[in-house]
């Protein structure tokens, strides 16, 4: 059985521009862990669900640069946006078998792993 995560940014709920960039950023993160160390991850022999496709096309958020202290100027957020809302992820994942929990913390067997 497969998991299907996907995540269209132009289909988000309407929020504030630093709310919108919070939420690509993290499913950016969680894109890249399973493409990068998930495998090296499970080398180590740490159980994770494999991941049959990683499909990250987040790169909006590298190209747009924000003020030093954070904020951005009001007459550039609607272009931010828009720039923001065109990409998106897609994982497809194994499904977690019913015995399968990750403690969190990681327990001391898991942390041995990494």
């Amino acid at each position: 059985d497969l998991f299907l995560k996907k995540v269209v940014a132009r289909c988000l709920p309407e929020k504030p521009l630093h709310a919108l960039r919070r939420d690509l950023h993290s499913n950016r993160v969680e894109a890249r862990f399973y493409r990068e160390f998930a495998p090296l991850l499970a080398e180590r022999g740490l159980r994770l669900l494999h991941a049959a496709l990683v499909d990250e096309r987040l790169s909006t958020l590298d190209d747009l640069e924000t003020a030093a202290d954070g904020a951005e100027l009001a007459a550039e957020d609607k272009e931010q946006e828009r720039r923001l809302r065109t990409g998106g992820v897609m994982l497809l994942l194994e499904c977690a078998e019913d015995g399968d929990l990750q403690a969190s913390p990681l327990d001391a067997d898991q942390l041995r792993c990494t």
